[in-house]
């Protein structure tokens, strides 16, 4: 550029030479631009390796003002996009990269930044306001103590003005996914600031309203989710819509993180404005919502509010809008106050008098296995939040082992047992969120307000009480006993949510009868579920059923003892469906998997929960012998001896017109069996072909007595997780037709494979004779 010069790029001549060459600048334009672009790349890198090497170069900096130049080259520019960026990247990289203190108290001082961030862009320029945003969350990043003074200005110890913080929030909405985050991290580095003026200033009437758009938007969000969660629902094909309901869920649980972060930043206007906000405009309609159609994703968002956002008075205002319609009502205006719960509003719309709790219910014996996944993963997102225990107590969701000491509690207290546990008569039981966002308990006209009960209570009702929380905990429990045993039975996902829900909250019994009925529902759906795996000893995957059991089992215990979840939230939403095999080919071998895996997913599921729910422990592996590699010791081309064998002369057709004498040797090895056939001549063959016994339904042609025709499925699991996928051959059912010499020798060939078969079938039951034989024996707790 300036090929005459012969300083030394990294010098302070280098920057005195540059900055001369800044203050000669009167005007910006297309002739100049490139020149004053390179000056300013220069400059930044100058300063850069002059903070880590040579002190003397931030001096002359500072003592030449080069500031108030770039403020001056900024309004000369205002035309020229390309300065702009390269000014607003110059200061980004030196803000972001210099170390020393006293150089940043500098570029932070008399207002400097202020002024390129109050400055009016054209932000029609989304490269522009790209380089704009990461200087602002850049700044952001230096903010503590001491460096926030410089970018507020107060009066009487109050802040009015905080530029970085209102001029960044203004593109919370902004329609590129990465400003918005580039957003959130801003505010939430400036929340994180420990300075009392400036989180009165956040958490002020002015500055709160941000809280209201963050909300508004999570708002909107949830609409588009709920148009094509129906679309989903409607949709025979939803993979289809797969990629747009991913774009909205991860939008939807990027703000949902983001409140979290919000309500966890320590400022308890903040938090308190979150809270009111989320309740009022986001949690309130959604449980209006449980009465529509739009019931699925409602369930969703209100299961992602209470996995994502960690914070007690939300969650306690959540569980109490459930079963309080009062509560639902005080969260409004005094001038718009009318019955605005799912009760009321379902009754005014002529659809059901049922209370939101009773509507979550009423959708876990849902027919779509999604609304039922949402409904429970709703409860079970209840029971792991940070909700009250005499709240859920009312909701019927009150741990166990919490039920267990209660119930010793009571027993040690005497007579005077409910007068202890709810309190005494001076206490108020209110369902007033406001009072849970700011305190526990407060005192109103002498009496306390208790804000984790939900209903004025005294010493003539607490009886009452008592029985409606019992009332609330045995119809949670027969929903979701109604689910378990419900025939066909839900997709697995349910049945593990519904089962693992019911293991934490399945009560002590207070009567014997009442708890033998319990129990025995899920013995005789265990009975069922146990003939539908017997029936699939007779089918073509036979000698794969142990391994899918010792699979299954695993994963099905994981889910039983946890809280089963997925992480996939758009694999819970799309495909959390039972497969329909109706219509479709029954003898299909990729038909009979699913049907046989879906069978042993279920039984292994009731097994597990009936030995948890009587209060045994489930091992955490089946004592199987899995020994055996389930694979024909010989291989294609080796020799076999005839003699030794029950081996019977047929021929076979591989290829159109083109016969071949073979011999048919049925061979059964433990749980393992193959259809070998083989060619020579007796005693000495050579095997050519192998391939599954299971499934091979051997049937005489009605009108070629002498042809045996047998079904030959693919050899391989087709669930069976490989490195690489299995060829497209492997994977289709074939077809043997076999002719024999006579109908006599037909109808033999064809007894012998039914030998061969029943032998496997046995060996596959006495495998599994521990598992599927067990005693039904009730097991008191």
């Amino acid at each position: 550029m300036w090929p005459w010069r012969r300083r030394e790029r990294f010098s302070l001549d280098e920057l005195k030479f540059l900055t001369e060459q800044l203050q000669r600048i009167s005007f910006v334009n297309d002739l100049n631009k490139d020149s004053v672009v390179e000056i300013l790349r220069s400059m930044a890198e100058l300063m850069i390796w002059g903070d880590q090497r040579d002190a003397s170069i931030f001096e002359y900096f500072m003592e030449k003002q080069v500031m108030v130049l770039f403020l001056q080259i900024l309004e000369l520019s205002s035309n020229t996009t390309a300065v702009v960026v390269q000014l607003l990247q110059t200061i980004n990289i030196m803000v972001q990269n210099i170390r020393s203190d006293h150089a940043i108290y500098y570029i932070f001082s008399n207002g400097y930044l202020n002024h390129f961030i109050t400055y009016p862009y054209d932000f029609r320029d989304e490269e522009l306001l790209a380089y704009y945003i990461s200087f602002l969350r850049t700044t952001s990043t230096k903010l503590d103590q001491t460096t926030i003074s410089f970018f507020i200005t107060t009066e009487n110890d109050n802040v009015v003005s905080f530029p970085l913080y209102t001029e960044g929030i203004k593109f919370f909405r902004h329609e590129e996914s990465m400003v918005r985050i580039a957003v959130r991290t801003l505010t939430l580095n400036i929340y994180h600031v420990n300075d009392d003026s400036v989180r009165k200033f956040v958490s002020s009437d002015k500055a709160v309203g941000y809280i209201a758009d963050i909300v508004g938007f999570l708002k909107e969000k949830s609409f588009s989710l709920h148009a094509l969660m129906a679309d989903a629902e409607r949709n025979h094909e939803p993979l289809q819509s797969k990629s747009r309901l991913e774009g909205c869920i991860a939008e939807t649980e990027e703000i949902l993180d983001y409140c979290n972060d919000i309500v966890s930043a320590g400022i308890p206007g903040l938090a308190r404005a979150m809270t009111d906000n989320l309740m009022h405009v986001f949690v309130l309609p959604l449980l209006c919502s449980l009465a529509s159609e739009n019931a699925l994703s409602a369930l969703y968002l209100l299961a992602r509010v209470l996995c994502l956002i960690r914070h007690k008075p939300l969650a306690n205002g959540v569980a109490a809008a459930l079963v309080c319609e009062s509560f639902l009502d005080s969260s409004l205006p005094e001038q718009e106050r009318r019955p605005l719960s799912a009760s009321g509003l379902a009754r005014e719309n002529g659809v059901s008098s049922l209370c939101p709790m009773e509507l979550v219910l009423s959708h876990v014996i849902s027919d779509s296995d999604r609304v039922i996944v949402a409904s429970v993963t709703f409860l079970l997102a209840l029971l792991h939040n940070e909700v009250d225990d005499a709240i859920l107590e009312v909701l019927g969701l009150l741990p166990r082992l919490k039920q267990h000491k209660r119930r010793l509690l009571q027993a040690l207290m005497g007579s005077n047992s409910d007068e202890e546990l709810f309190g005494d008569e001076d206490t108020l039981d209110v369902c007033d969120y406001s009072t849970l966002a700011v305190e526990s308990e407060k005192t109103v006209d002498g009496k306390r307000l208790r804000g984790t009960n939900f209903c004025r209570a005294t010493r003539n009702d607490r009886n009452a009480k008592c029985n409606s929380f019992v009332r609330m905990q045995e119809a949670v429990v027969k929903k979701l006993l109604e689910l378990l045993c419900r025939r066909p039975p839900p997709c697995i996902e349910a049945l593990w949510q519904c089962g693992a829900l019911l293991r934490q909250i399945f009560p002590y019994h207070q009567e014997n009868s009442v708890h033998s009925s319990r129990i025995a529902m899920i013995r005789t759906a265990r009975i069922e579920a146990k003939e539908a795996v017997l029936k699939e000893l007779d089918d073509c995957w036979c000698d794969a059923i142990p391994f899918v059991v010792v699979e299954v089992w695993q994963k099905s215990r994981k889910a039983l003892e946890g809280s089963y979840y997925r992480d996939d939230s758009t694999t819970l939403l799309i495909q959390a469906q039972r497969k329909n095999l109706d219509g479709q080919n029954r003898f299909s071998s990729s038909v009979v998997a699913d049907r046989m895996q879906e069978a042993i997913q279920v039984f292994v599921a009731l097994h597990q929960l009936l030995h948890l729910l009587i209060g045994e422990s489930v091992p955490e592996a089946l004592p199987l012998d899995m020994s055996y590699s389930g694979e024909y010791v010989a291989k294609v081309g080796t020799e076999v001896d005839l003699s030794s064998v029950d081996a019977l002369p047929c021929r076979i057709a591989f290829e159109r017109g083109k016969e071949r004498d073979m011999y048919l040797v049925p061979t059964v090895s433990f749980t393992a069996g193959w259809l070998v056939l083989a060619d020579g001549v007796s005693p000495k063959g050579v095997i050519r072909v192998i391939a599954p016994l299971a499934g091979c339904l051997p049937e005489i042609d009605e009108e070629h007595k002498r042809w045996l025709h047998l079904r030959i499925r693919p050899p391989q699991w087709p669930h069976r997780k490989q490195t690489k996928p299995p060829s497209r051959t492997k994977r289709v059912d074939g077809r043997w037709t076999l002719a024999f010499a006579d109908p006599q020798s037909c109808e033999k060939a064809r007894d012998a494979v039914v030998v061969a078969m029943t032998a496997q079938k046995n060996a596959v039951l006495e495998l599994l004779k521990p598992l599927l034989e067990e005693e039904d024996q009730a097991v008191p707790i």
